[in-house]
């Protein structure tokens, strides 16, 4: 096996799904954002967070959450409203894996 080699397939299809409703939409983006605090859990002497940038993530939701409120066509309302509850569900996810004592036990600082 040559590591050193790296074969590109410009014309690769690649297969995913979208979630088809909104629980689901929301369950994959908690799942993202436990990911990531994971992530930031194992490697948080090189990518430390804070209660200041928690709430800051947090108070970015706001700008978010008026404009899915706002009235529009049908497709700009829809597009609204997943730009909200992608990055809520994300800091959902995010913010009870992170701050939980146990997540801070299972993943120690590398």
């Amino acid at each position: 096996l040559d590591v050193a080699r790296q074969d590109v397939a410009y014309a690769a299809v690649v297969f995913h799904r979208h979630p088809a409703t909104w629980s689901r939409f929301t369950r994959q983006q908690q799942r993202y954002g436990i990911g990531y605090a994971q992530h930031l859990l194992r490697y948080r002497a090189e990518l430390p967070w804070s209660w200041t940038r928690e709430v800051q993530a947090w108070l970015q939701l706001l700008p978010l959450a008026a404009e899915a409120l706002l009235p529009g066509e049908p497709d700009t309302v829809l597009v609204r409203q997943g730009r909200w509850r992608k990055a809520f569900a994300f800091r959902q996810g995010f913010a009870k894996t992170y701050w939980h004592p146990q997540e801070r036990r299972r993943w120690p600082v590398s």
